[in-house]
């Protein structure tokens, strides 16, 4: 029986969100849902644009890893940018164990032959919030 990778990253999480034009964002949200066993779609919106992926999963001594399926849409081509893991040249993003995060490389390339990349690195929501300085406070003082 095929295992069920999806089912463990399929979450939403919280993080840094990186690009090409100089924007970095804290407290950044992208969602990850499954499609089937091995294919996720991530998504996340940015300047009131919705921007989706989808990606192929597969089970890794770093965790579980995925590739970008190429994207063509009116403006611009979505792709997957490797090179974050030393020996994946064909890796995009994952889960990734050591880090306990999931993470991304991808870029758009407009017609207009300009581009955009964005490198996301984030936690699992619930573990985000716990890290919060507020929340850790407050967990202190009901103690």
């Amino acid at each position: 029986m095929e295992e069920d990778l999806a089912i463990s990253i399929s979450k939403k999480y919280i993080g840094d969100l990186v690009t090409s034009d100089d924007q970095d964002r804290s407290d950044f949200e992208v969602d990850v849902k499954r499609i089937d066993n091995l294919t996720i779609l991530v998504s996340f919106k940015m300047d009131q644009t919705e921007t989706s992926f989808r990606a192929q999963l597969s089970s890794q001594k770093e965790g579980t890893l995925f590739r970008v399926h190429e994207k063509v849409s009116q403006d611009h081509i979505l792709s997957g940018v490797s090179g974050f893991l030393y020996g994946k040249p064909s890796i995009h993003g994952g889960f990734l164990h050591n880090l306990d995060s999931l993470y991304f490389h991808v870029c758009k390339t407009y017609f207009d032959k300009s581009q955009k990349e964005f490198y996301f690195l984030g936690k699992e929501q619930d573990q985000s919030n716990a890290l919060r300085p507020e929340v850790m406070f407050s967990q202190l003082s009901s103690c």
